[in-house]
């Protein structure tokens, strides 16, 4: 009996392990389309229609209501749902990666879901949206100056420290977990590679920024090199 027992509780634990890995598969498929859909929309929008990201809270304003589709996604509209779709994909990682080197998958499994909660409560897009609205609407120089400070105070915030320390913990945990991806035999190289390119990248754009403001777009290519890296990791975990 004491054997039919423990062989039961091992089924019941390969198939918990084997539902986690799903949904974390499934979650990094759907994150890579939510990534994708930011990449193509910023391309479209600012590559092909040339149309500018604004400085100015009623530059936001305006683009939010000429183009708001274009003023949501440079607000990383996208990059929300997608982070937070990566929460059961670093989950069913540190379970699947766990026995190579379990202290850095924690560290980065933390550095991940603290990335991600910063970067998602930094961030104020839907905020915007609404007094972009409000501000179209308004009747009186009183009212649009109020709503004017308003934005200011959330482009602040926005622009301010959260949403860049947000991203880059993030960045920072997928580096480290594809630092360990080369040391199993779960994951292939390319994928792992991949990932510390998608790190090693985005952490150039830190640097770089400081000193020009093009620094945008090696931030787009790190973003590039995330997509494939979620998408073959999703396509493993499946």
């Amino acid at each position: 009996m004491e054997t039919t027992n423990q062989v039961s509780d091992v089924e019941n634990a390969e198939s918990s392990l084997k539902s986690l890995y799903r949904v974390g598969g499934a979650s990094a498929m759907i994150a890579a389309v939510f990534a994708l859909l930011q990449i193509i929309i910023e391309i479209i929008g600012v590559g092909f229609m040339h149309i500018e990201v604004p400085t100015t809270v009623i530059g936001w304003f305006l683009l939010l209501q000429s183009h708001t589709l274009l003023g949501l996604t440079e607000l990383t509209m996208f990059q929300i749902p997608a982070f937070i779709l990566c929460v059961p994909v670093f989950l069913a990682l540190y379970v699947a990666l766990k026995r190579s080197n379990g202290s850095y998958v924690i560290v980065a499994t933390a550095f991940a879901f603290l990335g991600i909660a910063v970067y998602t409560a930094s961030n104020t897009v839907f905020s915007m949206l609404s007094l972009s609205g409000q501000y179209a609407a308004a009747t009186t120089d009183v009212q649009r100056s109020i709503l004017l400070a308003a934005g200011q105070a959330m482009l602040v915030y926005y622009q301010g420290v959260g949403v860049d320390v947000g991203l880059f913990l993030f960045m920072f945990a997928i580096l480290m977990i594809s630092g360990v991806m080369l040391r199993s035999n779960i994951f292939d190289r390319a994928t792992a590679y991949i990932g510390i390119l998608a790190g090693v990248v985005s952490l150039l754009y830190y640097i770089s920024s400081a000193f020009t403001p093009n620094a945008i777009f090696i931030l787009e290519a790190a973003g590039l090199f995330f997509v494939v890296w979620i998408i073959l990791v999703g396509l493993r975990l499946l």
